[in-house]
């Protein structure tokens, strides 16, 4: 893969040419296709994030969006998560878990019943449902133009 750093020139290195099967006229693949997923996948991330934990450093946002994305299937599907279940599906300690999930409380998004994390209805509010309307004219823009995709003719 090339890339292009601060400061640095379009050239190849002799190491990179010199690489076994590094072919930079090689294609990528259904690249148009990769371009609008990820393009997709970052402006979701970046509006949810931003929503929800502003002033947070861009790291830390994404990982409570994960976590309050958790939360949010667990709410919808009547199955509310644990931090058990959390810390391992996540692969990090209960007290980590723990760590972010005081966060989301604090946000005002989530609260605790017993042992399990719910949304509240802060989650209703109109600055959340508009984040919500932009992500759906997002995904159904990601979806028009992934149907005139070369992926999409060939499945027709």
């Amino acid at each position: 893969m090339l890339a292009v750093f601060a400061g640095m020139g379009n050239e190849l290195r002799e190491e990179d040419v010199e690489r076994e099967g590094y072919d930079i006229a090689s294609p990528v693949e259904f690249s148009r296709e990769h371009e609008v997923i990820t393009r997709l996948a970052l402006q979701l991330a970046r509006g949810v994030s931003a929503k929800y934990f502003p002033g947070k450093p861009p790291y830390h946002q994404s990982e409570l969006a994960f976590v309050l994305l958790h939360v949010m299937i667990g709410h919808v599907e009547r199955r509310p998560v644990t931090v058990s279940r959390l810390s391992r599906t996540w692969g990090l300690s209960r007290a980590t878990m723990l760590r972010w999930l005081s966060e989301l409380v604090a946000s005002g998004y989530v609260e605790r019943v017993g042992n399990s994390y719910w949304l509240t209805e802060k989650t209703n509010s109109p600055s959340v449902q508009n984040v919500v309307a932009k992500n759906v004219n997002l995904i159904i823009a990601a979806a028009k133009e992934l149907a005139r995709t070369k992926v999409a003719k060939m499945n027709r």
